[in-house]
């Protein structure tokens, strides 16, 4: 995948076209949905963004660490 290959402060639209899903102007949110959510462009469309967004920001504000950002990531995303 080639998401690897752009930068983590990427926050523009060549973020979004290249990874399909949209920027949330944090580099650290943005790290940790790309490391964890994959899957298809449709799948990876589909999910609420603001929530996944609002769920992060959450997690860090509580002083989450990578591995809690992306945990927080993933319930979000799957709920």
């Amino acid at each position: 995948m080639t998401t690897n290959m752009i930068p983590t402060n990427d926050h523009g639209v060549g973020y979004a076209i290249v990874t399909g899903r949209p920027a949330s102007g944090n580099s650290q949110i943005d790290f940790a949905v790309r490391e964890r959510l994959s899957g298809s462009n449709e799948f990876v469309r589909s999910l609420d963004y603001d929530k996944i967004f609002a769920a992060a920001r959450q997690a860090l504000a509580n002083g989450a660490n990578h591995h809690q950002l992306c945990h927080a990531i993933s319930i979000a995303a799957q709920s």
